[in-house]
């Protein structure tokens, strides 16, 4: 991959990992009072634990641009699902559209690439830093894709959140065994077991 390029999300996950019924139950609470900041303690659990594993959870779309390609081009986001659309301007600075049937997605749970398909070549493209625009879609799909153990953490997290608002306590911390840290070792990009 090119060593400048942009990043954008285009289209938001529409879901969480999680509901807000599955932590009050773990919380045991029964009541809707505090339901406004268990939603804002599950966003942030799921933003975090995606930045801690390197990861996306729920389905999302995002575009790479780059200053053009030669070959394989890196994908920066995991897992990836597919190729939405491939565009590049011209030589002559006009925005057009590459069939994405004529590239190759290779993709694992931490790393996706594309590259053309034999006899297919780049185009030639004109100089700047968007000339080519690859638009992906990436995450594990619906909540009910996202592994068990990334689910675990995030609802374990969550509790702590609500548990626990202040950022100091008087009291002794100890970690619970099996804790948030333990269960996302294994899904942390780069993880090989």
């Amino acid at each position: 991959m090119a060593k400048d390029y942009l990043l954008a999300l285009s289209a938001a996950a529409d879901s969480y990992p999680v509901t807000s019924d599955q932590v009050k139950a773990d919380l045991k609470i029964e009541h809707s009072a505090e339901d406004e900041l268990i939603s804002d303690l599950i966003s942030a659990a799921t933003e975090y634990v995606s930045e801690v594993i390197g990861k996306k959870l729920i389905t999302q779309t995002w575009a790479l641009s780059l200053n053009g390609a030669i070959g394989r081009v890196d994908l920066p986001i995991f897992p990836v699902q597919s190729i939405a659309s491939i565009t590049y301007y011209d030589t002559d600075d006009e925005s057009q559209s590459l069939t994405t049937g004529n590239f190759y997605l290779y993709s694992g749970e931490d790393w996706a690439y594309i590259e053309p398909k034999s006899g297919v070549q780049w185009p030639a493209m004109f100089n700047r830093l968007d000339a080519l625009t690859i638009t992906f879609v990436a995450g594990f799909g619906a909540a009910d894709a996202v592994p068990p153990t990334i689910a675990r953490a995030i609802r374990l997290l969550v509790a702590h959140w609500y548990r626990n608002r202040s950022p100091v306590t008087d009291k002794a911390a100890t970690e619970i065994p099996l804790s948030v840290d333990s269960l996302l070792s294994t899904q942390r990009k780069g993880w090989a077991g």
